[in-house]
């Protein structure tokens, strides 16, 4: 004997309703990630790290001051870009 009769258990969603809902859904998750990141805010935390990354490399200029422009310049390449 089967579960259910043939005819009583009906799909929920029709063939043609089922990947326009998928990339609904797709899309509603992409969106909400993008406002996730696009709403990054500065805490205290960084800011203290950023200031104490600040403090070390003008300990380091003071103690291995950089041996020309060249060194100078590529000093500050690797500071703004974070290396």
């Amino acid at each position: 004997m089967e579960p259910f009769p043939a005819g009583v258990v009906t799909p929920v969603f029709t063939e043609q309703e089922v990947p326009m809902r998928i990339s609904m859904l797709i899309a509603a998750c992409a969106l909400s990630l993008v406002g996730l990141t696009a709403c990054h805010q500065e805490g205290a935390g960084e800011r203290a790290g950023r200031n104490l990354d600040n403090a070390g490399h003008s300990v380091r200029d003071t103690l291995d001051p950089p041996r020309g422009p060249v060194e100078s310049a590529g000093r500050k390449m690797d500071r703004a870009l974070g290396n």
